[in-house]
């Protein structure tokens, strides 16, 4: 019984950083964003994004960094690049991943040294 509410209280913890990761998100997308002439604009959801996951497990940073952006897109007036950012933003942590396990060998450690 103890076990389970050891395991029930980490859940909760999980699912509290996640909502609160993807509400950072949405609003520093929806916020900051500077107009660029032919793509769209820029934000600094992106770097909420690496942020999240720093600080979350692989399944957290997925979610908060998909839907956070995708709901951001559907409130700034984009519902129909929503899809297509949830999927986007979900690879965008496979490759900070990747990235981060493959280039914090000793030679590249400055830039990943406080990812371990």
């Amino acid at each position: 019984m103890n076990e389970r509410k050891i395991r029930n209280q980490k859940n909760s913890t999980l699912n509290t950083y996640c909502s609160y990761d993807k509400a950072v998100i949405t609003t520093t997308t929806m916020i900051v964003k500077i107009p660029v002439p032919l793509y769209g604009y820029m934000n600094l959801g992106d770097a909420m994004i690496m942020l999240s996951v720093i600080l979350l497990p692989v399944r957290g940073a997925l979610f908060a960094a998909g839907v956070g952006s995708a709901i951001a897109d559907i409130f700034l007036g984009y519902p129909q690049y929503a899809l297509f950012t949830l999927f986007i933003k979900a690879f965008e942590v496979v490759i900070i991943l990747l990235l981060k396990r493959f280039l914090s060998t000793k030679k590249y450690a400055v830039p990943f040294s406080s990812l371990d």
